[in-house]
């Protein structure tokens, strides 16, 4: 049983790698700094892969605390899931050279394991060396790039890898081949969260939903409240319809939806449509929700009166329906991808 547990973790694992090896290296095609991680990513499969087929071994295995052989696996693990850090918080450092000369103490480590495979003093210089590589995750950037500033993910993602590997050293020291099944996980699940903070960087950057200038030729007759359209009619030049009316009517209610009060019922009362077929039409032209919806022109509406100085204060930005000077300031870098208070400081000036 033991043995079927460890190899389906193992082969899990080496398959979720995978899989996140071969999206970053789609994008890694694109953009140098998803190489990284998706070296990575891909050198974990491959290793995971590898220790799938010994799955008696590590089911049954004896080894002694802090074995040369987990010991060395600790090092390459915390070196692995360190320097592409780097990409995050000091883009362009990492090129080969750099990479050869923060891989030396591993490479040295790995040649005096070979010579004396059994010295305890050297299994505490390993501990010692992986600190230090989690340390440098903040380290180095306030060495080589002072005024950076190490995002918060990344902080998180740091402690997590701290205690993660202070749990595999337990393992080591106290081995049981079920907790290092539970430590694999949490290993995969720290690499698939750097992966999906990747790819969320990225979506950020999809162009959001447009508002259109064009208005219906015809009125949307009263059966599209209760989404009757009828057999003859076509269903997304309907919904296209409902959208040009909604969009009318935002542009000439615009102090209405200016109140910070004015949420998707709201909305909903004032066009005549039920929120099913008011969503159903936003959706249709790429809104995920009437909240976005009202938010995108809440945005370019706090972005037209900053642009014309009207608005030269954070707490001004009641006056563009928006409830608080937190919810301005996370809609406004959604929108337009940049920070709300350097935008107002640039148009201030």
């Amino acid at each position: 049983m033991i043995e079927t547990t460890v190899m389906l973790t193992f082969v899990v694992a080496a398959t979720v790698h995978f899989v996140l090896c071969a999206v970053m290296s789609l994008f890694a095609y694109h953009r140098v700094e998803y190489l990284p991680l998706a070296w990575i990513t891909g050198i974990c499969a491959s290793v995971l892969g590898v220790v799938a087929f010994f799955a008696p071994n590590v089911a049954h295995g004896h080894p002694d605390a802090l074995h040369p052989a987990m010991a060395w696996m600790l090092l390459i693990g915390i070196f692995l899931q360190s320097f592409y850090t780097f990409g995050f918080s000091m883009p362009g450092f990492l090129q080969l050279g750099r990479m050869v000369r923060y891989a030396s103490p591993v490479v040295v480590l790995g040649a005096v394991y070979l010579l004396f495979p059994s010295a305890w003093w050297l299994k505490g210089l390993t501990l010692l060396v992986g600190v230090g590589y989690i340390i440098n995750i903040y380290a180095l950037p306030r060495r080589y790039a002072k005024r950076t500033r190490v995002p918060t993910y990344l902080m998180n993602y740091t402690a997590a890898l701290a205690l993660t590997y202070a749990f595999y050293v337990y393992i080591a020291l106290n081995y049981d081949p079920q907790l290092l099944c539970v430590f694999v996980f949490f290993a995969t699940s720290l690499n698939g969260y750097m992966a999906f903070r990747t790819f969320d960087g990225v979506v950020k950057h999809l162009p959001h939903p447009g508002v259109s200038e064009e208005f219906p030729l015809r009125p949307v007759v009263s059966k599209t409240a209760s989404g009757d359209t009828g057999d003859d009619e076509d269903f997304n030049e309907r919904n296209r319809e409902r959208y040009l009316m909604v969009e009318r009517w935002m542009k000439e209610n615009r102090q209405m939806w200016m109140d910070f009060t004015f949420n998707r019922e709201s909305l909903c009362r004032e066009v005549g449509l039920n929120r099913q077929l008011l969503l159903q039409c936003l959706r249709s032209q790429g809104h995920n929700n009437i909240h976005d919806y009202l938010m995108l022109y809440r945005v370019k509406e706090l972005k037209r009166l900053i642009e014309r100085g009207e608005i030269t204060q954070m707490n001004e930005c009641v006056d563009a329906g928006f409830g608080a000077v937190k919810t301005a300031r996370s809609c406004f870098e959604k929108i337009e991808g940049m920070d709300l208070d350097e935008f107002i400081e640039r148009h201030r000036r």
